[in-house]
């Protein structure tokens, strides 16, 4: 097939390099090196997220913004349009020009494969971020979904005590059964004056002002969810002395080959798919062709 890879970060980079192997691919937005194809492509593989406002592709490595609509110059009529996070602006975009529209980020899959280098580059994070060794070191974990529970078995592993907090009975039972100390959110205040070293993976405010002033004055907390996890008044009247650091976005960091390879290997999967669509929709172009 030919492909076009259309903005993204350095991620993308690598999916292009995993893809070429297979399949003719063109960059755009990536490097001076970008070259736009002869002809319309059968695909274009966007980035995290595929767009940021619904009009212009997400393109951090690009000089000049990347209108959505120059999709409709570069892909085939009924060509497929993959993404990650994709809103819902894009989907009525792709609706509107008739193309496919895939998010690759949403396959639980590509998600469980990014939970490893995710929590492998929150643990860098909280090694560089702390003056102690990992070692019998106190930390909490907020939540227990797919990257906490990868990071507790890394900092299990190095001998921290580790304390998750999480809502479900399930999750805390899961929590124990890895080797940690659970909690729920009710008991924050008690738990986060024994800790050095928070994570939080809520995506949304579990920590308030109670919470926060709660915390030692050498403890650090480290966000690595989509949405803070500090309420934003707390945050702002915050005047304590603890380290508070965002750390969102950790694959494209700190393994992008990875996280480059894991997103082709789901395009792949999606484009295999689609390979009869695509190729009744060119037999259908080829027969209402004027003789």
């Amino acid at each position: 097939m030919k492909l076009i890879i259309l903005g993204g970060d350095v991620r993308l980079r690598y999916t292009a390099d995993r893809l070429s192997r297979k399949h003719e691919v063109y960059t755009y937005g990536q490097s001076d090196r970008d070259m736009l194809p002869d002809g319309k492509c059968d695909a274009a593989v966007l980035g995290i997220p595929a767009s940021r406002d619904g009009i212009n592709i997400n393109a951090p490595l690009c000089d000049e913004p990347i209108p959505l609509s120059l999709l409709t110059a570069l892909l085939k009529p009924h060509g497929i349009v993959i993404g990650g996070m994709i809103t819902p602006a894009v989907k009525n975009f792709c609706a509107k020009n008739e193309f496919f529209c895939e998010d690759h980020y949403a396959d639980e899959a590509v998600m469980l494969r990014n939970a490893v280098p995710s929590a492998e580059g929150a643990l860098a994070v909280g090694i560089n971020a702390t003056p102690i060794q990992m070692l019998g070191q106190k930390v909490l974990i907020l939540g227990f979904g797919r990257i906490a529970s990868q990071l507790a078995l890394y900092l299990t592993a190095m001998g921290c005590e580790v304390t998750v907090a999480a809502r479900s009975r399930e999750k805390r039972a899961k929590a124990r059964m890895s080797g940690c100390h659970a909690v729920g959110f009710d008991a924050l205040c008690n738990t986060l004056p024994e800790v050095t070293l928070i994570y939080n993976t809520v995506p949304c405010a579990v920590i308030g002002e109670s919470e926060l002033s709660a915390l030692d004055s050498e403890a650090v907390y480290i966000e690595l969810a989509s949405e803070w996890g500090i309420d934003k008044t707390a945050m702002k009247n915050y005047d304590g002395k603890a380290r508070i650091i965002r750390a969102g976005g950790l694959p494209s960091r700190t393994a992008p080959v990875t996280a480059g390879e894991i997103i082709a290997d789901c395009v792949e999967e999606i484009l295999e798919t689609y390979i009869d669509k695509i190729s009744n929709c060119d037999k259908e172009r080829g027969g209402n062709r004027e003789p």
